[in-house]
């Protein structure tokens, strides 16, 4: 199996996994569409909530989204520390397979671990001879082939969506991953918005899309650097 065959081997099972941030999207429409207006003057209203979440992606340097959610009927897991310029960097679980990937610039790369060499040899017939070149080190993946992992993506699917509050929901104080936070619930569907200081969003829970997902470290995610020459697969 050649090194090309192999890159693309792995971009096909990347594009499954693309489009999680649309789900994420279209999870937290869900939710922030149904909201209405609280009823204690000291909270802020839903309204006011949907207007900030939307205003935060638009203008988020950086933001990490970590949880699970289910797509096509399978679970889909993943931990990305995204960056507005397109980089990013984190982990892909699904249909058993770890997939660590990164984007730096104009290129994307997976990391080739040894269990995650196992589920291609078990699901896509790789030769256990490429182990010897690709394990351990960086295959560079075809340009596009997830192109729909990117925070302005992401941004562009709320901004899209997510609209004013149309029936009245109460929002609720509450604690979320140990932090105080404001609640806002419907249908199965719940957001999390961090009550001290600014209202970011921390945390969506669904029933409905078998969903539970955190977002940290807005505008504070660190520069994300390419591999090193000597871990990336020439040829």
């Amino acid at each position: 199996m050649s090194v090309a065959n192999a890159r693309f081997t792995y971009a096909r099972i990347l594009v499954g996994g693309s489009a999680a941030g649309l789900a994420i999207a279209a999870a937290l429409v869900g939710c922030s569409s149904s909201g209405g207006s609280g009823t204690t003057a000291a909270k802020p209203t839903v309204s006011s909530l949907v207007d900030t979440m939307r205003s935060d992606f638009q203008h988020a340097k950086s933001l990490r989204i970590a949880g699970h959610l289910e797509q096509d009927g399978r679970q889909v897991a993943l931990d990305l520390r995204m960056r507005r310029s397109g980089d990013f960097q984190g982990n892909v679980l699904m249909s058993g397979a770890n997939i660590q990937v990164l984007r730096s610039g104009a290129s994307t790369y997976a990391f080739v671990t040894k269990s995650f060499f196992r589920y291609l040899q078990a699901t896509k017939n790789v030769p256990a001879s490429a182990c010897s070149v690709i394990c351990g080190k960086y295959v560079k993946i075809p340009p596009g082939a997830i192109a729909n992992v990117s925070l302005n993506n992401l941004t562009g699917q709320i901004t899209k969506n997510v609209t004013k509050p149309k029936v009245h929901v109460q929002v609720t104080a509450t604690n979320f991953a140990g932090q105080p936070a404001y609640q806002v619930s419907h249908s199965g569907e719940s957001a999390y918005f961090a009550k001290n200081g600014h209202h970011y969003l921390i945390g969506f829970r669904s029933s409905k899309q078998n969903a539970a997902m955190t977002f940290s470290q807005w505008n504070s995610v660190p520069p994300i650097s390419p591999p090193p020459p000597s871990k990336i697969v020439r040829g």
